[in-house]
């Protein structure tokens, strides 16, 4: 009886064109996410709850959408090139555009985004002098203020951003819209003399450029997620066009999902393509429901014309007890000139420690170096070792050996006379 009546209601949804306006109607729950604070509306996830028919009316109609391969018209075969370069779709003429919107943001054909990032800072504009009889008033503490603009300001700018390539410029622009429109709200000026990160502590509001990262970051999550007939998914191993000179680096393909056990050595590999001579390599590390967070970086030289130049170490992780002798060993070929030892530690940069001459067997050592770090050159053996005698848990980072100097701000120190 209950089929027979919602056959009758969709056969008269047909053939009316018209939805039912009980289907219209919904109730909006907020659902708490269990993580930071109670009083941000951003973190709460919103539920709606519609007619239970209209979910089956859904269903029909996604149903009767979907067909298989023999009913699929095949895009191919309806396509026509005309002599002048026009497209023809089916008999009709498609129309050549430099850009056009699709789901409010706008795609240009030549990949710009300068039309997109002004568009977004008008809307950021937009919600901003909607709410500024709270977001202006002297009576409401300063971290309300912060807590209205991320709810209210910024979704605003950050729509769509995800997928957009911005520049350095154009992520610049962005913040200083934002950062104008904090000063207003707090009643500050330039002349003031108060610095941007005192003016985002005070509102309790992050830097624009990082919220856009954390965006890419989820939405690239998301399509992880899906399964591989996803188009999204699909698009993700597409190959660059013959000849470009794009880099490109991506994790292998047995490493794309990795489940280590407990106590175990875990190795994770990316693969690279670069027409650079120098690249940077950076490793990151994110948590559910957490931001990214920098692990390692690697410098790569590439030396042109130098066939087979390369610096290997024996052992890329050593764990050694403290206060006793760790010693990390690299091995060389014989292009290599000057043997150059770095160390970085976390969330820091590079920095040189000691540089050895393979022919004249002199070395350098950085200003403030610690006194128990050592360097030795075995020349029989193409080897180069690093000494750290007594071991101390400060001495934890990263050290790697290059044939030529990373650190540009040291390299005249390195070969002053």
């Amino acid at each position: 009886m209950a089929v027979e009546f919602l056959t009758r209601l969709f056969n008269r949804i047909l053939e009316g064109e018209r939805m039912p306006e009980e289907f219209s109607r919904s109730v909006l729950l907020p659902i708490f996410k269990h993580k930071g604070d109670v009083q941000t509306c951003s973190n709460y996830r919103g539920i709606k709850l519609i007619s239970h028919t209209k979910k089956l009316w859904e269903r029909v109609v996604e149903a009767r959408g979907q067909c298989d391969g023999s009913e699929v018209l095949s895009v191919e075969k309806s396509l026509e090139r005309e002599g002048s370069g026009g497209l023809r779709l089916q008999g009709e003429e498609v129309e050549k555009v430099e850009e056009f919107r699709y789901l409010g943001s706008t795609v240009k054909s030549n990949g710009e985004c300068v039309k997109e990032v002004k568009k977004r800072v008008q809307a950021g504009w937009s919600g901003w002098r909607r709410v500024t009889g709270v977001i202006c008033d002297s009576r409401v503490s300063a971290r309300m203020k912060g807590k209205v603009y991320k709810t209210v300001v910024r979704p605003a700018m950050l729509y769509g951003l995800e997928t957009v390539a911005l520049s350095k410029r154009q992520e610049v622009e962005l913040k200083v819209a934002e950062l104008k429109m904090l000063r207003f709200s707090l009643g500050v000026t330039t002349m003031d003399k108060i610095r941007n990160e005192f003016i985002r502590g005070t509102a309790h509001v992050g830097c624009f450029g990082d919220k856009v990262r954390e965006a890419r970051f989820r939405c690239f999550g998301h399509v992880q997620r899906r399964d591989m007939n996803y188009i999204g998914r699909k698009m993700l191993k597409m190959e660059p066009p013959v000849g470009s000179l794009a880099d490109k680096i991506g994790p292998m393909d047995d490493d794309a999902n990795t489940v280590g056990k407990e106590l175990n050595t875990v190795t994770l590999e990316c693969s690279y393509e670069t027409s650079s001579d120098r690249i940077w390599l950076h490793w990151y590390k994110q948590y559910p429901n957490s931001t990214p967070q920098f692990v390692l970086l690697k410098v790569v030289q590439i030396i042109a014309g130098a066939v087979g130049s390369s610096i290997t170490p024996e052992q890329t992780i050593i764990s050694s007890p403290e206060h006793s002798n760790t010693t990390l060993t690299c091995t060389y070929d014989d292009s290599a000139e000057y043997l150059h030892w770095y160390r970085q530690k976390r969330q820091s940069g590079p920095e040189f420690l000691l540089m050895i001459s393979k022919t004249i067997e002199t070395f350098k050592r950085a200003e403030h170096l610690e006194p128990q770090i050592s360097i030795r050159l075995h020349k029989g053996k193409k080897k180069v070792d690093l000494e750290i005698f007594p071991a101390a848990v400060s001495d934890s980072a990263l050290y790697y050996c290059a044939m030529e100097p990373t650190v540009k701000q040291n390299s005249y120190t390195l070969y002053k006379k």
